[in-house]
């Protein structure tokens, strides 16, 4: 590779980004866009990299912009892989396990203390808006509908005693 610049050119051809987290280079990339010799180029260039991104004040096209969460019912349009779930469930009428897991049971042993169970899961579903994701669909396509967080509430039979 003759130059940084040469190879920052080249990195950005194949959508592939430098950043500085706490000092340290850092890169994402499409997967398979970062072979072996490109990995040790990035390597011997490491300090000239790192002084680029700092001086040229070039670093905007390579900095991977923060994520933002949306609102609670706001829509988005599907991806590839959630469109070809979304076609399999209206294929199956509605019975397609490749959209919807089934039921899950477990059998614990020992106390179990419910509300901490239920607050975990609550959190968790607060903190992931995947898991508050519902498809729909109008006279414009599909599209995702991401749900306003809620209480988990988790049924607990007693099988014991």
């Amino acid at each position: 590779m003759s130059s940084t610049a040469t190879l920052l050119a080249m990195l950005k051809q194949r959508d592939i980004r430098l950043s500085l987290v706490a000092d340290q280079l850092q890169y994402d990339a499409p997967d398979g866009a970062m072979s072996e010799s490109l990995i040790e180029e990035v390597r011997k260039r490491k300090d000239e990299l790192i002084e680029h991104l700092l001086t040229s004040g070039d670093q905007a096209p390579f900095h991977q912009s923060p994520l933002v969460c949306r609102a609670s019912g706001a829509t988005a349009p599907l991806s590839s892989d959630q469109r070809r779930l979304w076609f399999l469930d209206l294929l199956e009428r509605g019975n397609s396990y490749a959209y919807n897991m089934p039921p899950v049971v477990l059998k614990l042993t020992g106390v179990l203390d419910a509300k901490a169970l239920e607050s975990a899961f609550s959190e968790v579903v607060r903190r992931h808006e995947v898991l508050r994701t519902s498809f729909d669909s109008d006279d414009t396509g599909p599209f995702q509908v991401v749900h306003p967080h809620y209480q988990v509430r988790i049924p607990i039979e007693d099988k014991g005693a």
